[in-house]
C-alpha cells in the first residue's frame, strides 16, 4: 500500500479543473513509480515497494476510483522523447528558493526563464515585462 502522505504531495499536481479528464486527477500507480499529470506537468516518483497492481488511487483518500485504467495518459513515451534532446545546461535550484520566488508572482503569470549557463543566475520575467528577476542556482559543477 502505498503511503497516504506520497499520495496527497503527489496530489497537487493533479487537474483540478471542472473539465480535465477524471483520471488526471488521480495518482497513477504502476510497478515502483506513482506519477500524477495535469497535461502541462508530468511527475514521477519512485516508490520504496512494487505495487501488486497498477491503479489509480486518489489522492486524498487513497481509494480506487470506478474507471478504466486505459484513461490516465502513457506518459512514458511522452518523458522518453523529452529526455532523448539533447541537454543545453544542468541546473540545481533549491524546490524552496524556487518557491519563495514563485509566491511571489502573481497566479497565472506566464514567465519567460532565462538560462545563462550552469552557475549563472535564472533570470525570470513575466510575460508583460512587469516582473523580473533572478534565481541563483545552487552550484554543482561537474555533477
Amino acid at each position: 500500500m502505498i503511503d497516504i502522505k506520497i499520495l496527497q504531495r503527489l496530489g497537487r499536481a493533479t487537474d483540478k479543473t471542472k473539465y480535465g479528464r477524471e483520471a488526471l486527477q488521480h495518482v497513477h500507480i504502476k510497478g515502483k513509480i506513482a506519477e500524477v499529470t495535469d497535461r502541462k506537468v508530468l511527475i514521477q516518483e519512485t516508490l520504496n515497494e512494487e505495487a501488486e497492481k497498477e491503479e489509480l488511487l486518489h489522492p486524498k483518500t487513497g481509494l480506487q476510483p470506478k474507471m478504466d485504467l486505459h484513461m490516465f495518459p502513457n506518459t512514458e513515451e511522452v518523458l522518453k522523447k523529452a529526455k532523448e534532446k539533447p541537454t543545453q545546461h544542468t541546473i540545481f535550484i533549491a524546490r524552496d528558493v524556487l518557491k519563495k520566488f514563485l509566491d511571489a508572482i502573481p497566479n497565472g503569470a506566464i514567465l519567460k526563464y532565462e538560462f545563462k549557463g550552469e552557475t549563472e543566475a535564472i533570470v525570470i520575467t513575466t510575460e508583460d515585462k512587469k516582473i523580473e528577476g533572478l534565481v541563483l542556482p545552487i552550484n554543482r559543477k561537474g555533477r
